[in-house]
């Protein structure tokens, strides 16, 4: 706000005059005045951001400032002070209406900027609806499930995304992802829609069902100015297609029942193990872009890396577990009970690829090459092993609640 409050008083200043000056002469005019009297007139748009951004950041302010100071207030006073700080979104509409747009004459006919604000996330929410009625017909259902729940702190979009089978469920984002775009269009950076989500939704968060009930706790997240800017989906953002964990507090919001069934925790053990892995190659081919060490700086780094190699011995290790814990459950079916499990059958299939991909580098006497070379290439092929587990998870999932298979509905693991 300190950077609002500066430019301001220039914005007041110059715009005051130009509201009321009739002719673009006379605003010339008036604009060279200003100009040699040393009142800046460019500084409407940036005191618009900056206002904005602190709306923005003011629910983050007040969850963090209740967690410090709640037990200083007695009674609903920091519910009444919250309260009050709600209409610093109607005060922004305004002054995005005064400045950058101080010449238009206002009158009673003049739509209000906070309802032409409020306006335009609804008609985001109608096209929206419009958008997903067409994916029912594809098993597709999708609604909102929150407005008001907050991500991280921040205020988020939530939406719910149905289907009859989890094999489906990765198409199924795809298509809302799409139809999500569709229904928003293109949004012009600084437009009424632009700060309305970055106000009201600047997180989206979709929270995948199977029935009604969810294999866990997760959602996929971006955020919406990523997302409305084209650049959150594609063929290298991998990390957006990442489930991330919703905290326990967050999720009894929703009171969403959760599929229980001690099968289903297996692969995804798997599928976390493998994350860390990644996590811990990817740390390890970072030092390709550290400086040479010294001496002592080495003895420090070595102990590091010897560290870093016990941990992915650890996480290997606990891959490795879990596939040979998937594997012993498929061995002991016969080949004429596998046949008629077609997930399970893709879960087999996809264990021997994945397998193929953790082979960690070696040297030519067997033994672990953890060198920087070793770990890039172990890298890319873990990475690729992490988009099969997903896959694999959700046809493991299908099989385990006796759900339909159906392979036009998603990327067979293998």
């Amino acid at each position: 706000m300190f950077n609002f409050y500066n430019q301001a008083t220039y914005v007041l200043t110059a715009n005051s005059v130009l509201s009321k000056t009739p002719t673009p002469k006379a605003k010339i005019r008036v604009l060279q005045q200003a100009a040699e009297k040393g009142v800046r007139t460019d500084l409407g748009h940036r005191s618009v951001l900056n206002f904005a951004e602190a709306v923005r950041k003011l629910p983050q302010l007040q969850s963090e400032f209740r967690q410090r100071f709640q037990p200083w207030f007695t009674g609903n006073v920091l519910d009444r002070l919250e309260k009050s700080e709600e209409e610093l979104v109607p005060v922004w509409s305004l002054w995005h209406q005064f400045a950058l747009h101080a010449d238009q004459l206002w009158s009673k006919a003049t739509p209000d900027p906070y309802i032409a604000l409020r306006n335009s996330l609804a008609t985001l929410r109608s096209a929206m609806v419009r958008e997903f009625r067409p994916l029912r017909s594809a098993g597709v259902r999708v609604r909102i499930l929150s407005e008001t729940v907050l991500w991280d702190q921040r205020p988020a979009l939530w939406l719910a995304i149905d289907v009859e089978t989890p094999v489906a469920l990765h198409e199924a984002f795809q298509r809302t992802v799409a139809a999500l775009r569709a229904a928003m269009g293109t949004v012009a950076p600084d437009s009424l829609l632009w700060y309305a989500l970055s106000f009201w939704w600047p997180t989206l968060v979709f929270v995948p069902l199977v029935t009604g009930k969810s294999l866990a706790p997760e959602a996929w997240k971006v955020d919406t100015v990523t997302f409305i800017s084209g650049a959150a989906f594609g063929d290298r953002d991998w990390w957006n297609y990442v489930l991330h964990t919703v905290p326990p507090t967050t999720w009894s919001q929703f009171r969403l029942a959760v599929w229980e069934d001690p099968r289903l925790a297996i692969a995804k053990q798997l599928q976390t193990h493998l994350g860390v892995l990644w996590a811990l190659l990817t740390r390890f081919a970072d030092f390709e872009l550290m400086p040479p060490f010294e001496e002592p700086g080495q003895l420090v780094m070595q102990d590091f890396i010897d560290r870093l190699g016990r941990d992915l011995s650890a996480a290997a290790q606990g891959v490795a577990d879990r596939i040979t814990e998937l594997t012993a459950y498929i061995n002991t079916l016969s080949a004429e009970e596998l046949q008629q499990r077609l997930g399970l059958m893709a879960v087999a299939e996809g264990l021997t690829q994945v397998g193929l991909d953790l082979l960690a580098p070696v040297h030519d006497q067997g033994e672990l090459r953890l060198d920087l070379t070793g770990a890039k290439e172990w890298l890319g092929r873990v990475q690729a092993a992490l988009a099969r587990v997903d896959a694999l998870r959700l046809c493991w999932a299908a099989d385990v609640l006796g759900l339909p298979v159906s392979w036009s509905q998603s990327t067979r693991p293998g």
